[in-house]
Formats: structure tokens, sequence, C-alpha cells
């Protein structure tokens, strides 16, 4: 199994058993559970206190799915953008209200997958090829490492007592890994010539390079979430 997939894993056992730990030893405290939505996705969230009305943990989980026209170096793809991230977020209270700061850590798992058919002849990398030898593109876009931290700021308070129905709003920032870019190509033209099959890896290669280099100040991805929540 991968490193990366394993630490995903453990992520996610550790924030289960973690949530699950804090809800047995504050078994009489209030658990707040919320429908949330933004740009992380769709989904949930559940809260429970750590101290009185100033500090509770919370736990997200939002994904979605969108599909979209990219263009990247003049190659118009049709691509879908999947938004998968969860979060154990802890979240301060400092006037024991609704204004809340908040740190945490986010597995995102977002990523950008795509597919081109040129119909005329297309630089890739250094070189233009003409459709026959290209045939169809594939790109994926996925960070590095999935494991990313978050702050920011919101308003609500999940487990409120004076308030069963809560109202949230959330901004802040994942700070994201720099973005691995995957392109392929499966022309039968191409792959029955070997002299041009290897130019063509050579340049993909190449064109990844170049995408990589146009997206590594892209480290970061904004959150704006607004959700409704119900204390038990």
């Amino acid at each position: 199994m991968k490193p990366q997939i394993m630490k995903q894993r453990m992520f996610l056992q550790l924030s289960l058993s973690l949530i699950l730990g804090l809800m047995a030893s504050t078994a009489n405290a209030d658990v707040g559970v919320a429908i949330t939505g933004g740009t992380t996705g769709l989904g949930g969230t559940l809260t429970v206190p750590l101290y009185g009305n100033y500090l509770n943990l919370r736990g997200t989980i939002h994904q979605f799915s969108i599909d979209e026209d990219l263009e990247e170096d003049g190659v118009e793809y049709d691509a879908t953008l999947d938004l998968e991230n969860y979060g154990l977020l802890l979240d301060w209270h400092p006037f024991a209200g609704g204004i809340r700061l908040t740190v945490g850590v986010v597995s995102s798992r977002n990523e950008i997958t795509g597919t081109a058919v040129p119909t005329e002849p297309t630089e890739i990398g250094d070189v233009t090829f003409s459709p026959a030898d290209i045939g169809t593109l594939h790109l994926k876009a996925k960070y590095s490492n999935s494991m990313s931290g978050y702050v920011g700021l919101g308003w609500g308070n999940a487990i409120c007592p004076e308030d069963r129905i809560t109202v949230s709003f959330d901004i802040g920032v994942i700070v994201t890994s720099p973005l691995e870019v995957d392109l392929e190509a499966d022309s039968p033209i191409g792959s029955s010539n070997p002299m041009i099959q290897a130019q063509l890896l050579k340049e993909l290669r190449t064109e990844e390079d170049n995408l990589e280099k146009d997206l590594e100040d892209v480290e970061a991805w904004p959150v704006i979430s607004l959700g409704i929540g119900y204390r038990f």
C-alpha cells in the first residue's frame, strides 16, 4: 500500500477515534451536527465541546463534482473537478459566543481530470504534433500530498446552550501542497510508430513540467461555507 494512502487512512481512523472518544467522555454534554456547503463541497459536520462554550472540536466531510471546460496551454479539455475534503478542526470562541477562530488539518483529495481530442496540429511541450499522432489527451491534476493545514474564522456555535437550531458561516484557507500533473495520449497511430511514440512521450513529460510550473503558485484553496445545524 502506498505511504500516502496509509497516512490518509490513519488520519481518518485517528480522527474518528478521537471524536468518538471525546463523545464518550462528554456523554452528558451537547453534540451538534450541521449540514454545510461551500467551496469545499457539500456535506456535514459533527461538533463536540472541549471546554465550556469556549473550545470545540469539529469533524467535517465535504464532497462535490463539477463538469467544466478547461483550457491549458492552448488545449481545450472536457474536465471534471472532484472535491473531496475531510477535516479535523479546533474552534475557539474567545467571547463564548458565535465568533470563532479555527485551526486544524484537512485531508484534501481534490482532483481535476479531463480529456481532449485535438482536431488540428497541437503543440505539446516544444513540438507540434498532428491530431492523428496525439489521439486523445488525458489530463489529471491532484495535490502531491493530501494532508493540509487550515486556518479561518467564522460565526456560529453548534453547541450553543441557548439555541437548538444554529446557523454557521466560515471563511478561511486550506494551505495545500503543490499540484502534480499527469498527461497521457492514446493515439493508435502514434503508438504504432516507435519514433513518434518516443518523441510524444518525451514532450508529454515536458508539458507536465510546464503545467506544474504554471500552477506552482496555487498552494491555497479558499474556503467559504454556510451551514445550518442542530444541537442534541
